[in-house]
């Protein structure tokens, strides 16, 4: 990790720098919530990488910055040769994103969908006054904490998020997945450093996830937090900070519980159950359950 030596503000800095920079992020204070704190130190210090991570930071950098630099197109149909794994070791210790040359066609098919429906939305003037990939750094009181918005508008009220996906990109679908994925957190996080380094308020940062699926017809979608979730996302991010402050203090970085955790019946369990006694036409078997579950709705 690379200390921080520079004023807080945004910059325009690299990949491979943005990454080495010794700062909390949204994706490690997610981690610390979802997880435990011993698991978010664990991922910030061995930073991995998987194909399907590969395939979206290639459609982000031709997406978004229009390019294929740093991008290392490989001649092979997967990944289970030899020579095509030393080919991709060599990509990343040259800080280049690896890709099977199926997949890049694939991605550029996946680009050229994505700008014919952004020409088409509510984001279209959006993508065409702003930067992409450009990297937050503010401290949290002496927490320095850091964030890289996929497109930041030049009034630093607008940032869009792309997300490639393998499941669907229907805004339903998409929607109610988003807190387990942790975007509530990254669209506050990311708001918290804009209103850090400018004289924006969080609030009036507007976050929009532009989805795209992996697979044909690579249909997209728009999806933005309202001001409840945005508001929890908040809350969430002051967690987070506040306990990676606290174990940074102590040097103790907790895994799970240790005591025993009792599991609790679902409303949607007693539910099943009480639905299943009336199938059974086992007028005891829902009585008990019903006095379980505390009474009829």
């Amino acid at each position: 990790m690379t200390q921080i030596t520079w004023p807080a503000g945004i910059l325009t800095i690299s990949m491979p720098e943005y990454l080495g920079l010794e700062a909390l992020s949204s994706s490690v204070c997610h981690t610390l919530l979802s997880r435990s704190p011993a698991h978010a130190w664990y991922d910030r210090e061995h930073p991995h990488t998987s194909t399907m991570m590969d395939v979206g930071t290639v459609a982000h950098q031709v997406l978004l910055e229009g390019s294929e630099v740093n991008i290392s197109v490989v001649e092979a149909n997967d990944w289970r040769t030899k020579a095509a794994r030393e080919v991709r070791e060599i990509a990343r210790l040259e800080h280049k994103t690896p890709i099977l040359t199926s997949m890049m066609d694939e991605v550029r098919r996946m680009v050229e969908v994505a700008w014919h429906y952004i020409r088409r939305s509510d984001i279209a003037e959006v993508m065409r006054n702003g930067a992409p990939e450009r990297t937050l750094i503010w401290q949290e009181d002496d927490l320095w904490c850091k964030a890289r918005p996929d497109w930041l508008t030049h009034d630093w009220r607008t940032i869009i998020h792309y997300k490639t996906t393998g499941r669907s990109a229907n805004p339903e679908a998409f929607a109610s997945h988003m807190v387990d994925m942790g975007y509530d957190l990254a669209a506050a996080f990311y708001a918290q450093g804009l209103t850090a380094v400018s004289t924006v308020h969080a609030f009036d940062v507007k976050s929009v996830f532009l989805v795209q699926e992996t697979e044909p017809p690579y249909a997209c979608s728009l999806v933005g937090l309202s001001p409840g979730l945005m508001e929890l996302g908040m809350l969430k991010a002051e967690r987070a900070i506040k306990v990676w402050r606290q174990c940074l203090l102590s040097g103790d970085w907790p895994a799970y519980p240790t005591e025993v955790c009792y599991a609790e019946p679902k409303p949607w369990h007693m539910n099943q159950m009480a639905d299943n006694a009336l199938a059974w036409h086992d007028t005891e078997l829902y009585e008990r359950v019903i006095e379980i579950r505390g009474g009829l709705p």
